[in-house]
């Protein structure tokens, strides 16, 4: 499954009143998962059609994501978030997919 809504973001996006409970328990669902996460770094002029937020919320937030799988996992893999960036996440991904399921 790719997905650019991480569960992690329940725990970014919860509000502070949110009980431990539910936070413990995201945190231990995403970690019964093999995931791959992959940071795309923001590099393009910021794009407000479809967006709640005004760029310096969203660059809070990245820096919000980051710090929540910083530190519960760590990122796989950080790149650049345009097209040039598309041949290393192929390959990234193919490589855990092979490692995974013992593929050479």
């Amino acid at each position: 499954i790719l997905t650019d809504s991480s569960l992690l973001n329940s725990l970014v996006y919860c509000k502070d009143d949110t009980s431990e409970e539910f936070k413990s328990f995201v945190k231990s669902e995403f970690l019964k998962n093999n995931n791959v996460n992959i940071n795309l770094r923001r590099v393009k002029k910021y794009n407000t059609a479809g967006r709640s937020q005004t760029e310096a919320e969203a660059i809070q937030l990245d820096s919000d994501i980051r710090e929540v799988v910083n530190n519960l996992c760590g990122f796989d893999l950080e790149v650049d978030g345009d097209a040039t960036s598309v041949p290393a996440i192929t390959e990234y991904i193919i490589n855990s997919f092979n490692n995974i399921n013992n593929i050479k």
